[in-house]
């Protein structure tokens, strides 16, 4: 790594949050902890952070509220949400948000590593290309994201086939690194109806998240 990268760690689960933040330590991060939303805020207001790793269920994010306000605010880093209690809900949540990876716990401590890197990496990119691409009166943010690279065991014929032509379209789009809102402009439905058909998808293809779903397709 070309400088210490620094990190928060943000969950409410004292032993997992001490044995992680070691680990990553032992890995070249500077890494700080808080075990609630508020003392998270509080020290986002005081300090700059490379990355965000935050469990979704801890005081004062019982409905992702937390998560919602840092990843929806200006130039803040970037947010890797971790779960041990994941659904489809909150999986199709963070599609709608700057969430940059869902991962499920127990966490394999390279998978998190890898996240994390992808992350930090993807919003240096896209800044460095909105400062080139200001000059021609557009930006980067309107680009849509690439997907997260993951391994793959191959995708099932049948539970692709068990799509409707809608949630095909849906899901392709999905693949080309769109969010939510970008897919209902692009298919003329709405967002709400979007979550819906990504429910559908999440619970045919047997996937919690869309880590596991780009795990499933990716070739």
């Amino acid at each position: 790594m070309d400088h210490l990268r620094r990190l928060l760690l943000v969950d409410d689960e004292e032993v997992f949050a001490k044995s992680t933040s070691r680990m990553l330590d032992k890995q070249g991060y500077q890494v700080e902890t808080a075990h609630d939303a508020d003392h998270a805020s509080e020290l986002l207001r005081q300090k700059t952070y490379d990355c965000v790793i935050s469990d979704v269920r801890m005081p004062g994010n019982t409905r992702f509220e937390f998560i919602e306000d840092l990843a929806e605010a200006k130039d803040s880093p970037p947010v890797v949400v971790i779960t041990a209690y994941p659904s489809v809900d909150t999986a199709v949540k963070s599609l709608d948000l700057r969430i940059s990876s869902y991962l499920v716990k127990p966490i394999e401590i390279d998978d998190l590593l890898s996240r994390v890197e992808d992350a930090i990496r993807e919003v240096r990119t896209r800044r460095a290309a909105n400062k080139l691409m200001s000059r021609a009166g557009t930006s980067a943010e309107a680009e849509p994201p690439a997907p997260p690279a993951a391994r793959s065991d191959g995708p099932d014929p049948e539970k692709l086939a068990s799509l409707s032509p809608r949630e095909t379209e849906v899901l392709r789009h999905l693949l080309e690194g769109y969010r939510v809102n970008t897919i209902a402009r692009k298919l003329f439905i709405s967002q709400h109806t979007v979550r819906n058909h990504l429910k559908k998808i999440f619970a045919k293809l047997e996937v919690r998240s869309q880590t596991e779903l780009m795990e499933k397709l990716k070739p």
